[in-house]
């Protein structure tokens, strides 16, 4: 293990004993008043106005009083194009940490901090943890640094395991760790969870070993509710905890299980702007989201992001990227999101949409070494029941899926620009 990784523990542990992290941890905030919210972001924006060169002209939008809604919506193409224009000047740039979006779903960007808002956001970060429950020992199985020549890695409160080791063949070795090290808390990928319960429920069938999971943290993916049946048939004691945020740190939300998902108030600014488009009946709405950050105040930020929300307001799940969607044969927009029967993923490990022509998809799967034609059989007919004839498909039985540098699964490859059907 180098030091460098014993360095940044430690420091994580001395930063929860400052009154920054300790203020910012009591002052999180689930639920919070509009009118409080609007205030912080007045607040912000008249801050931005005097000390930040892009939004030096916001004046004019609110001359007469203010209004957010009079405020023009940015995007991700104005942070490549403008953002150290976005940096206050009360901040020396070369004091600021900078963090760069994955460049997945378009081009990479560099957004900044101070310290003092990473020690902030490290606060939310617990919080999260928090939620779970007290003394975890937690699991990661998600990005890392391990070497090639480490299986995992344990210090403090930490098991570090690199998914794309986690093999039927390296599954029992990998529960005897788990099991070793007291384990009751997960912190991975959707993908990297559904893998996991797959290779536990293969290897061990219904004689499931003593692993007393108590929590699991999942991020940065799409994580449908097939994903949380399957990790509550494998950890039946588990609480699951679905985070969502961004590099660009505008919003944050949690879903508890099965629960609606909801922003924490107390660290932005959301609103969500419907796009013609439904999912199960819902509305699918754009995540915009006002951070209350002030090195790089990001006002009115257009996430990329999108949330289907029922008839009373709840957010029922967040379905992703315009890069998440699929164009029908007519041009309509289509969220790539297939409900399942129980039984029809069972040989199933991971899968992944291609489309490069509307109305027609790629529906690529890993399977097991028991994947077979039943299995596709099966696959096609909840297809049909979820697209009808709004789409053509094929399903494709692939060794492999590639994974992004940062160790994700992409859950589509789309070749079309979805914004210029959602604009149409």
């Amino acid at each position: 293990m180098n030091a460098s990784y014993k360095i940044k523990y430690y420091l994580r542990e001395l930063v929860k004993f400052t009154p920054v992290y300790k203020s910012a941890y009591r002052n999180i905030r689930m639920e919070e008043s509009k009118e409080k919210q609007l205030e912080q972001v007045k607040e912000v924006v008249y801050y931005a106005i005097k000390n930040v060169p892009f939004y030096q002209n916001y004046s004019s939008y609110i001359k007469d009083e203010f209004d957010i809604k009079k405020l023009p919506i940015i995007h991700k193409e104005d942070l490549v194009r403008s953002g150290e224009l976005m940096i206050s000047r009360k901040y020396n740039k070369k004091h600021l940490i900078m963090v760069s979006t994955g460049g997945t779903t378009g081009p990479s960007v560099n957004v900044y901090q101070s310290f003092r808002e990473s020690v902030i956001g490290y606060a939310y970060t617990n919080y999260r943890f928090y939620l779970l429950g007290d003394n975890l020992e937690i699991c990661t199985i998600r990005e890392h640094d391990l070497t090639e020549n480490e299986t995992y890695r344990h210090f403090g409160n930490r098991l570090m395991l690199a998914p794309n080791k986690i093999k039927i063949e390296t599954i029992e070795y990998y529960v005897s760790l788990m099991q070793k090290y007291k384990v009751n808390c997960l912190h991975c990928y959707p993908t990297s969870l559904q893998a996991l319960c797959k290779l536990i429920e293969k290897k061990y069938g219904h004689n499931i070993p003593d692993i007393p999971i108590k929590g699991i943290l999942v991020s940065s993916e799409i994580f449908s509710d097939e994903v949380k049946r399957l990790a509550k048939r494998i950890f039946p004691n588990a609480k699951i905890l679905n985070f969502y945020g961004q590099t660009e740190l505008v919003g944050q939300a949690i879903g508890i299980d099965f629960e609606p998902i909801r922003f924490i108030k107390s660290f932005s600014y959301v609103e969500f702007m419907d796009v013609d488009v439904q999912q199960n009946g819902n509305r699918v709405a754009e995540i915009v989201c006002t951070g209350f950050k002030k090195s790089m105040p990001l006002i009115r930020y257009a996430t990329g992001d999108y949330v289907e929300i029922d008839a009373t307001g709840n957010i029922v799940s967040i379905i992703g990227r315009t890069s998440d969607f699929l164009i029908g044969k007519n041009g309509e927009v289509i969220p790539c999101i297939i409900v399942n029967r129980e039984d029809t993923m069972k040989n199933v490990t991971l899968v992944q949409f291609y489309q490069d022509e509307p109305g027609r998809f790629i529906y690529n799967v890993v399977g097991n070494d028991k994947f077979g034609d039943e299995d596709i059989k099966a696959i096609n007919e909840d297809i049909e029941l979820n697209f009808g004839d709004t789409m053509k498909w094929e399903v494709v039985q692939v060794d492999k899926i590639e994974k992004t540098k940062r160790g994700k699964h992409r859950k589509i490859i789309q070749k079309l620009d979805v914004d210029y059907y959602l604009n149409k």
